[in-house]
C-alpha cells in the first residue's frame, strides 16, 4: 500500500490512515476471536490473516510513528493466534500458511526506515526554517538567535547529523541485530545536554528519542514466539509430542533482539511448553514476568514470555 502522506509537509505531514487501520485490525482480530469461539476456525483464519495484512500493509512507511502503530496492531492480533493455538483450533494446511507469514515480519527493518525518515524529515525541516526566519523566531521566541542566523542554522544541521548518524550506527550498523537499552538512556543525556546549549535548540527539538527500542524489542518478541509456536505445533501434529529442543524443528529460527542469543524454550507437560527472550534487563530470569496494572507484564522488567499458558516454570515437571 502507498497511502497519500505528503512527506513535503515535513513534521506537519498528515497520518489520517493509521486510526481507521488500528480500528480494522481490532475488529476483525475480535471477530477472529469469536469464530473460535464459535468454532468456526476457516473464517477466523481468514479474520486474522486480514488483521495481519492490515498490519503490515505500512510496513514500508519511512516514520517513526508508522512503525510504532504497526507494532501496536500486530500485537492486538496475537491474542487470536495464541486462542487458536491454545485451543487447538488450527489445522496443519492454517499452520503451515501463517508461519510464512509471521517469518516475514520483520520490525526491526522497519524501525530502522522509521529512524532514516526521522532524519530526513528532519534535514526537510531545517531547510524550511532556513529560508524563513519569521517561523524560526514565532517556534523559539526568546531563544531565537542574535547572531548570524544561517550559522546558527548550519551548526545546527551539522550537529543534528552527527547526533543521528552516531546513535543510528549503534543500533542498526555493524549488520548486527541486538537491541542495547544502554543507547537510550546515553541519547536522553545527550538531548538534555544539547537543550542547555543556545546554539543547539533546533537539534534538541528534531532529535527522536530512541523510547521505541522497547515497543520493538518486545513486540518482535511476540512475533518471534508466535512464530515459533507456530512451529511447535506443526510438529506436535506430525510426531504426537512436542520436541525436546528447538533445534529438532530443523529450520532456521529467529534470535531474541534483546540477548541476540535463541529463545529459550523447555518442554513440560500435557503437551504443554515455556518459551521466553530476556527482557529490557537483558538478564535471563528463568521466564519471570512481573506484572502491573490490568495484570499486564511490565515491559521494563523480568522476561518476555510467550503467554501460551499460565504456569511457573517450576511446576513444569514430568
Amino acid at each position: 500500500c502507498r497511502f497519500a502522506v505528503k512527506y513535503e509537509d515535513g513534521f506537519d505531514a498528515k497520518l489520517p490512515h493509521l486510526t481507521p487501520l488500528r480500528n480494522a485490525v481490532r475488529a476483525f482480530t475480535l471477530r477472529s476471536l469469536a469464530h473460535l469461539a464459535a468454532d468456526n476456525s476457516k473464517a477466523a483464519m481468514a479474520d486474522l490473516e486480514t488483521a495481519l495484512s492490515l498490519s503490515e500493509c505500512i510496513k514500508e512507511e519511512p516514520l517513526l510513528i508508522s512503525q510504532l502503530v504497526r507494532s501496536t496492531m500486530l500485537a492486538e492480533t496475537f491474542q487470536a493466534v495464541w486462542e487458536g493455538l491454545a485451543q487447538k483450533k488450527w489445522n496443519a494446511v492454517q499452520l503451515a500458511a501463517l508461519e510464512k507469514r509471521l517469518a516475514a515480519i520483520d520490525l526491526f527493518e522497519g524501525y530502522r526506515k522509521g529512524m532514516l525518515g526521522e532524519r530526513v524529515l528532519a534535514i526537510h525541516s531545517f531547510e524550511q526554517m532556513r529560508g524563513d526566519p519569521d517561523k524560526a523566531r514565532g517556534l523559539l521566541g526568546k531563544q531565537f538567535p542574535e547572531g548570524d542566523y544561517e550559522q546558527w542554522m548550519d551548526k545546527n544541521l551539522v550537529t543534528l547529523n552527527e547526533t543521528h548518524l552516531f546513535f543510528y550506527n549503534q543500533i542498526f550498523g555493524g549488520g548486527i541485530r541486538l537491541i542495547r537499552p544502554s543507547v537510550q538512556g546515553d541519547l536522553e543525556i545527550e538531548i538534555k545536554e544539547l537543550k542547555k546549549e543556545p546554539d543547539f535548540l533546533f537539534t534538541s527539538m528534531w532529535m527522536p528519542s530512541f523510547n521505541w527500542m522497547n515497543k520493538l524489542g518486545v513486540t518482535q518478541a511476540a512475533v518471534d514466539q508466535a512464530h515459533i509456536a507456530w512451529l511447535l505445533e506443526l510438529h506436535q501434529l506430525k510426531h504426537k509430542r512436542h520436541p525436546a529442543r528447538l533445534p529438532d524443528l530443523k529450520v532456521r529460527l529467529p534470535v531474541d533482539l534483546m540477548s541476540g542469543k535463541p529463545y529459550v524454550y523447555k518442554p513440560g507437560f500435557k503437551g504443554r511448553y515455556y518459551l521466553y527472550g530476556v527482557g529490557w534487563n537483558q538478564k535471563d530470569e528463568g521466564g519471570k514476568t512481573v506484572l502491573k496494572g490490568e495484570g499486564r507484564p511490565d515491559q521494563k522488567v523480568g522476561d518476555v514470555v510467550w503467554s501460551y499458558f499460565h504456569v511457573p516454570p517450576s511446576d513444569l515437571k514430568e
